[in-house]
């Protein structure tokens, strides 16, 4: 997934607490990790971007505190404070798409639970 204007590519990793962020230099090499505080427990993480802006932007599940939480992406390699979702669940699967408008507009997600449940979080976004 690219995350930085020049190309450079990201990896993200999970750890106790924390995605873990590593930018390509370019040349096969990576850049000094940098750690995100995350809420709860995270199950999964995916990146889409959910504002419109053509930044990567990351969304985890949350295991323990029932919902998503967004990290808008700067197009830098660095990520926004988290934009938390509820969902009342824990929310382990996610997936992102585009529920209603066939590929235009901002992607939606759909995250399943333990109970079993299925919730969807429709992007509420009107402009840039």
């Amino acid at each position: 997934m690219d995350v930085v204007a020049n190309g450079c590519a990201l990896c993200e990793l999970q750890d106790e607490g924390y995605l873990i962020t590593l930018l390509g230099k370019g040349n096969g090499a990576f850049k000094k990790p940098a750690y995100r505080d995350v809420k709860g427990e995270v199950y999964q993480y995916l990146a889409a971007d959910f504002n419109g802006d053509g930044n990567t932007d990351l969304v985890t599940s949350d295991v323990t505190g029932g919902g998503v939480d967004i990290y808008l992406g700067s197009g830098k390699g660095t990520f926004q404070p988290r934009v938390s979702f509820g969902a009342g669940d824990a929310i382990g699967k996610i997936a992102t798409g585009f529920l209603r408008n066939q590929g235009v507009g901002y992607a939606d997600i759909v995250g399943t639970s333990v109970a079993p449940n299925i919730t969807v979080f429709l992007n509420q976004m009107t402009s840039k």
